[in-house]
């Protein structure tokens, strides 16, 4: 998980437990606090409180090593385009797709997907 016990003193093994972890984060002054638990996705608590799941898809995993920084650059790369581009779920859904994707080939920036496949990944919404 994104949030560790080093930053929030809480165990992350669930989705109720990341929603927990993630409340925390929110309470010590994080906008958006959000935390990631590989295969079962990624919880969010949002700027108004409100908690949301975002699953990812389900896909033979081959090699896990990169998946976060895969999901990071995703969503950055989707944040840097503006508010109105598409609603923050919606660009946690498409992380989530892309970090899905890289875990079905070995390495780590080799394995991440091209633009044409969050490009896809976004029309798919």
């Amino acid at each position: 998980a994104v949030v560790s016990t080093q930053r929030t003193g809480d165990r992350v093994r669930t989705v109720d437990e990341a929603e927990g972890a993630a409340q925390t984060l929110k309470a010590r002054g994080c906008s958006v606090a959000m935390v990631t638990m590989g295969s079962a996705g990624v919880v969010y608590v949002d700027e108004s409180g409100d908690v949301t799941h975002v699953p990812c898809p389900k896909v033979s995993a081959v090699d896990t090593t990169g998946a976060g920084d895969a999901f990071i650059g995703a969503l950055a790369s989707l944040m840097a385009r503006g508010t109105a581009f598409m609603a923050f779920r919606d660009k946690v859904r498409v992380a989530c797709a892309v970090a899905s994707e890289s875990v079905t080939r070995q390495g780590t920036q080799s394995s991440y997907p091209d633009e044409k496949f969050m490009e896809q990944a976004i029309a798919d919404l």
